[in-house]
């Protein structure tokens, strides 16, 4: 063999050396690159399992949003309900002269007593309450307040409407 040719197969021996191992690098790059792919995939499926689970979570909130939302609306209504029935009971007289040192209550009572026409002294009891409500005009103005009486029953207080139909309440 010619030294060329001696020459010419170490540089191919070298060659062969460089591609192998070249081979074994891009082995190692692509068995590399593969682990990561699978563990993105498996970082991609914990992700997807969690915003699954989030979605389940956020559907059962807006179900349970919704069921307060109409137990709200029930309450809600159930309470003006109940504060329409209380203020059935309610007559308000408008500019009624007081007095200082004036019992209201018992001034009304007796009022009331005259203006139904009734002999009924158990007058007190058919009332809750009684009291007067003052603007600041009519503070100011020096004019009689309001009074407003609050009956036991709305029969009783529908007695005295009746009756303002045909005659006026005056004090």
């Amino acid at each position: 063999m010619a030294p060329k040719q001696k020459d010419l197969q170490k540089a191919l021996q070298e060659i062969n050396k460089s591609i192998k191992e070249f081979k074994d690098e891009l082995k190692n790059v692509k068995d590399e690159l593969k682990k990561e792919q699978q563990d993105l995939r498996k970082d991609v499926q914990q992700a997807m399992a969690k915003i699954e689970n989030l979605t389940e979570e956020t559907g059962k909130l807006k179900e349970k949003d919704k069921i307060q939302d109409q137990k709200i609306k029930y309450l809600e209504s159930a309470s003006m309900m109940v504060e329409l029935k209380n203020t059935e009971k309610f007559l308000r007289f408008r500019g009624i002269p007081e007095q200082e040192e004036e019992k209201i209550q018992e001034v009304m009572i007796n009022q009331l007593i005259t203006y139904l026409g009734v002999d009924d002294l158990d007058m007190e009891s058919k009332t809750d309450l009684i009291y007067t409500v003052n603007s600041p005009i009519a503070t100011k103005q020096k004019l009689p307040s309001d009074v407003v009486v609050q009956f036991v029953t709305k029969k009783m207080r529908d007695m005295v409407l009746f009756k303002s139909y045909n005659k006026d309440f005056e004090i």
